[in-house]
């Protein structure tokens, strides 16, 4: 009967131990407990915001991409109609899509940037300005989006 007594040592510990033990720690220094829950609480509010905030910039990014794409292989498409087009199907045909943007290398910052392994890139993070790590999530974003490097540059800009 070992597999119950480790299921009842399980159910204990998350309904009657754990609950007791931070009532007795949050009672002991509720300031204390309450402010280790407010840095939490924020710091995940942050990650949560800058996440949504660069899938978002990038999803933007794609979208217009594929659509440029579209809009391109469609007016190359051979077709079988006759020569005349509405207005509409002129301008499309004849407008140039919007230009993606694509962010500037950031090797001024960081040498070799496009070289550098995730776990290289993030110890190199916290000798960086605001506006440099700003710079560097864009490009890692818009390019490779490595969520090692974009969760640390979220984390670093939350805290300045």
């Amino acid at each position: 009967m070992p597999e119950d007594r480790d299921a009842v040592e399980w159910i204990m510990d998350r309904l009657v131990y754990g609950p007791y033990g931070a009532l007795a720690d949050m009672t002991l220094d509720p300031v204390a407990a309450a402010e280790s829950g407010r840095r939490r609480l924020e710091q995940q509010i942050r990650n949560a915001r800058f996440l949504g905030e660069m899938t978002v910039t990038h999803g933007s990014r794609e979208l217009k991409r594929r659509v440029s794409d579209l809009l391109g292989a469609a007016s190359r498409r051979p077709t079988t109609e006759p020569a005349t087009t509405t207005e509409r199907e002129a301008r499309v045909v004849e407008e140039p899509a919007e230009p993606i943007a694509v962010p500037d290398p950031i090797d001024h910052i960081l040498a070799d940037y496009d070289d550098l392994s995730a776990s290289q890139v993030v110890k190199l993070l916290d000798s960086l300005s605001i506006e440099e790590l700003h710079s560097v999530a864009a490009y890692e974003q818009a390019m490779r989006g490595r969520r090692t490097i974009l969760t640390r540059a979220g984390q670093l800009i939350d805290r300045s």
